[in-house]
């Protein structure tokens, strides 16, 4: 699965090889990394915030309980990468989609892809439809949208118990 690609174009920047790696992979349309650079703050730093809580909290605060929550599962896990620090909080959808590369298990990583179903899709919709976004990120975010969707669904299909680590933090 292209978890880590899409993990890194939704933390970076992409440069020009990230980008023929994203056309060639991911199907997404080429562009200029220096057009892009200016697109990426326009969508993520200004106009879209890629954190769970921002669409799940009441008050869309970032770092709340649910984003402690996802830092737990990370340690627990042995996730650690450089960008936990660079990033506002740790459910960054980069980093939660880096965290499905991470994981080896294929339990945890439909349990866990399921869990960003709570608010994942919505934040790529608000991509998607975002009126200032570059169709690059238009297309990240439908890419990403559709990979989170049918990993849940191999998890759904395949009946397994709910009960997961994910569901008992």
């Amino acid at each position: 699965m292209p978890f880590s690609l899409l993990s890194h174009l939704w933390l970076h920047e992409p440069d020009a090889d990230t980008i023929t790696r994203a056309v060639d992979e991911l199907g997404l349309p080429s562009a200029e990394p220096t057009e892009l650079a200016s697109a990426y703050t326009d969508v993520f730093l200004l106009n879209v915030y890629p954190y769970g809580t921002a669409f799940t909290d009441p008050s869309g605060e970032l770092n709340g309980p649910d984003a402690q929550r996802i830092a737990a599962l990370y340690e627990t896990r042995g996730y650690c990468p450089p960008e936990l620090n660079a990033v506002g909080a740790p459910d960054h959808l980069g980093l939660c989609l880096g965290f499905l590369a991470h994981l080896s298990d294929t339990k945890c990583l439909q349990d866990t892809s399921c869990l960003l179903l709570e608010w994942a899709p919505i934040c790529c919709l608000a991509v998607e439809r975002e009126p200032s976004a570059h169709s690059f990120y238009r297309a990240l975010a439908l890419r990403t949208r559709e990979t989170l969707l049918t990993t849940c669904a191999a998890r759904t299909t395949q009946h397994d118990d709910p009960q997961s680590e994910i569901y008992n933090l």
